[in-house]
């Protein structure tokens, strides 16, 4: 008596799949790089309160690209925080301050700061009551 084959035989393996894109938290923008630059401002501003003390209250370029590591659009998108800060920078809602100065802090001396100005702290206050208003 023979048996059937396709019956023993295991159901044939489906295709991988893409990976894919997880969508932005609820309330998030969602142009990926227009998250990205409000979460730097965000970063930038949260900075400003915790070394307000301090000469420096800005943050380095490392510290934002830690602090960007886990945001979904820099996880899924690949949005390059780098560039964005370019754009912030170019745009006045960043300055840059290439002085190094000591910070009792973080108990170092630190370089090329990265701090939010008041136009960085309007656009993100505005953006906070108008969601998914364009650049």
């Amino acid at each position: 008596m023979a048996t059937n084959p396709s019956a023993t035989a295991a159901p044939p393996a489906s295709p991988p799949s893409a990976p894919q894109q997880n969508p932005p938290p609820h309330g998030q923008p969602q142009d990926p790089n227009k998250a990205t630059l409000l979460h730097i401002l965000k970063i930038l501003n949260k900075a400003e309160d915790e070394y307000q003390e301090e000469e420096g209250k800005g943050l380095e370029l490392s510290e934002i690209q830690f602090q960007c590591a886990g945001h979904w659009a820099v996880k899924t998108a690949g949005i390059k925080p780098d560039d964005l800060l370019i754009v912030l920078v170019e745009n006045g809602m960043v300055s840059h301050v290439q002085k190094e100065v000591y910070s009792w802090v973080r108990q170092r001396n630190i370089h090329d700061i990265y701090c939010i100005t008041e136009p960085g702290k309007a656009y993100l206050v505005k953006s906070e009551t108008e969601q998914d208003r364009l650049l």
